[in-house]
């Protein structure tokens, strides 16, 4: 019994404490101020309100507008500006609450002349609407060789030739110059090129060796040196003709062939080896470069925004929205 009457104590008091009472509700925020500062890059909204507010951007496409759209209760008395024409803003309008009062908006609208960017900040109870015609952004694009190997520089020339890339290279383009201009590929080629000659020499022993042998020959022969009547005239030919097979020589001609083949391909899978990797260090390097220039632009675009935060705080301290 004593459980149950504890319960039930408890029960009606968080049943009390979740229920606030009218008294206590949260009064409505309100929109103080709206200045409009233009710059040669664009022009910026200024908002300040008695809270941080609590709201969520959306564009709209046709007509071009920018809408501030607000979670919470926000009052505002400020009339909208119209015809304020300052670089791509024209208009600034107030979205009232149907089934409120006249003051409760439910979000601000900027009305602009042309699609464009924007960069929305808050600090406070200060916030900020940077606006500049849109500027498209453009994304590199990087084309994959189809295959693994790309195509080299002749080896039968013994000095490379330099070549250029086109007026707009593809990521192919790079890959087929880098591997031209490469010496220590060009070498590789050349000793593959040797070797295919050393086994077709090796091959060669397998098949019959065939020689001719031809002498033509005059002089004079005397028997007796000291009778002149022995002495002849003499024209001698010969005719030859020579065939020759290696039959068996300890393998010494079939391990030699095998030893020649294997060096064909050991030079052969030196090539691909040097040309693959040749592939990846190029690629690697141009994708490296890519990415660098990436953050080299979104470095500057955050000290881009950087200065406007800066002239957009100073004018504040102008108009005396901010203070040291």
């Amino acid at each position: 019994m004593r459980r149950s009457s504890a319960l039930c104590a408890v029960a009606l008091s968080l049943g009390f404490y979740t229920v606030p009472p009218p008294s206590l509700a949260a009064p409505d925020n309100s929109v103080e101020s709206v200045v409009v500062s233009e710059s040669s890059s664009g022009v910026s909204v200024i908002i300040e309100s008695a809270e941080p507010l609590n709201y969520f951007p959306t564009e709209n496409v046709s007509p071009p507008s920018i809408d501030i759209n607000f979670r919470e209760n926000v009052v505002s008395s400020l009339p909208p500006l119209d015809e304020v024409n300052k670089n791509i803003l024209e208009n600034i309008r107030y979205g009232y609450a149907p089934d409120s009062s006249a003051s409760r908006i439910k979000f601000i609208r900027l009305e602009l002349s042309q699609k464009a960017d924007y960069d929305i900040s808050q600090k406070d109870w200060i916030l900020t609407i940077s606006i500049k015609p849109y500027a498209p952004k453009h994304v590199p694009t990087v084309e994959m060789p189809q295959s693994r190997v790309m195509e080299y520089g002749s080896a039968d020339e013994f000095e490379v030739a330099s070549v250029a890339l086109p007026p707009n290279p593809k990521i192919k383009d790079f890959v087929h110059v880098g591997l031209t201009n490469n010496k220590g590929l060009e070498i590789a080629e050349l000793e593959y090129k040797l070797s295919q000659k050393k086994h077709f020499e090796a091959k060669r022993n397998f098949f019959p060796a065939v020689s001719g042998k031809y002498s033509d020959t005059d002089g004079t022969t005397q028997t007796n040196p000291s009778d002149e009547l022995t002495k002849a005239d003499f024209r001698k030919k010969e005719y030859g003709l020579e065939l020759g097979q290696p039959i068996y020589q300890s393998g010494r001609i079939y391990y030699f062939e095998k030893q020649s083949k294997v060096e064909v391909d050991i030079a052969r899978l030196q090539v691909d080896k040097l040309t693959l990797e040749a592939t990846f260090d190029i690629v690697k390097a141009l994708l490296n470069f890519l990415q660098h220039q990436e953050t080299l632009k979104i470095r500057r675009a955050f000290l881009r925004d950087t200065k406007r935060i800066l002239e957009s705080t100073k004018r504040k301290m102008e108009i005396g929205l901010a203070s040291d």
